[in-house]
């Protein structure tokens, strides 16, 4: 095509081809053809970007890689991936609303970097009380009910809900980035168990979470349902040990999940977000340099500029949901993206 082709016969930028000049109309022959280019754990270049047909060229990576000379590369070796101990939390909502009134625990599984389930690898303890601590064992031996007598607290959200359930602690640091749960239902398990990580057993960390994709619940009494339905496994994440520099930590994806409890009991009934300020190592608030989406429906999508904008309720109207915990409770209400 003639917007593909110079004068001087040759291919624009982002195209290529063998052209000649002719002497009849179009006056030039051969094909000019848009580059493609590759990239492993990233965004391959488009357009001009790509300046050589077949070439490996990136123009962003995968969350736990880095841009390095148009290349993802891991932003930690995987010696540095890892936590030494985990804990699994109880339930506090169910898929269909409302509480649970048991935590039934058939198996936890426990994924690394390769997939392979390492959950019978490591020690287990501080079991919550109420639990029939010979049953312990049943949460990894690999069988599940009904055959396999599961785990159990009976004593509703108060006894569990927010609660260690008990610690899942390895001989040295272990690179886990998925997990699944297996229970019997909604009722007796819930919907947002998850798991934390810690480096050094006394500062924690949500790792493992429904809501982030990388913790999976089975119900085996709902036909095998799986909730989510997919699994996003977790990006590497650095013990301090490791000390990555700061070039290479960080994500480019972020998101904001919604409450499910209040500080004075019960659930809230709305969400209402005024501001997000997010702090970089500096301490510099960078949320304005995000790009803000997916937007949960409920709210006014004309307010979501509202949060990065410096400015606070009452001058600034904030966004809100007021569906309940059922609407918003666990769910991204947004993303924001660098």
């Amino acid at each position: 095509p003639a917007n593909q082709v110079h004068a001087g016969c040759a291919c624009n930028a982002g195209y290529s081809g063998t052209v000649s000049a002719v002497s009849i109309s179009p006056y030039y022959s051969g094909v000019c053809s848009q580059n493609v280019c590759s990239c492993s754990n990233g965004q391959a270049a488009t357009g001009t970007s790509c300046t050589t047909n077949g070439a490996a060229i990136c123009i962003s990576c995968n969350d736990g890689y880095q841009l390095s000379d148009s290349a993802c590369t891991a932003s930690f070796s995987s010696s540095s991936c890892g936590y030494k101990y985990y804990r699994l939390i109880g339930s506090t909502t169910r898929r269909s609303g409302g509480t649970p009134g048991w935590q039934e625990v058939s198996e936890v599984r426990l994924f690394d970097a390769s997939g392979n389930n390492v959950a019978s690898q490591a020690t287990y303890g501080s079991l919550l009380s109420g639990a029939d601590s010979s049953r312990l064992a049943n949460v990894y031996n690999g069988a599940v009910w009904p055959s396999d007598p599961f785990l159990v607290w009976n004593g509703g959200t108060s006894q569990f809900g927010g609660k260690v359930l008990f610690t899942m602690t390895f001989n040295s640091a272990v690179d886990i980035r998925s997990g699944r749960l297996e229970t019997t239902n909604d009722e007796s398990m819930g919907n947002n168990c998850h798991i934390e990580a810690s480096t050094d057993g006394s500062t924690w960390k949500d790792l493992l979470t429904p809501a982030n994709g990388a913790l999976q619940i089975k119900y085996l009494a709902e036909s095998n349902l799986l909730y989510p339905s997919s699994v996003t496994a977790a990006a590497c994440s650095a013990s301090p040990s490791s000390s990555p520099s700061s070039s290479s930590c960080g994500y480019k994806h972020y998101r904001l999940i919604g409450s499910t409890t209040r500080r004075s009991g019960g659930t809230p009934g709305w969400q209402e977000v005024s501001e997000v300020r997010l702090f970089d190592a500096s301490g510099n608030n960078v949320a304005s340099q995000a790009t803000y989406g997916s937007l949960l429906s409920g709210a006014d999508s004309s307010r979501l500029a509202n949060v990065y904008n410096g400015a606070v309720w009452p001058s600034d109207p904030f966004l809100v949901w007021n569906g309940g915990t059922s609407q918003f409770g666990g769910k991204v209400l947004f993303t924001m993206t660098f």
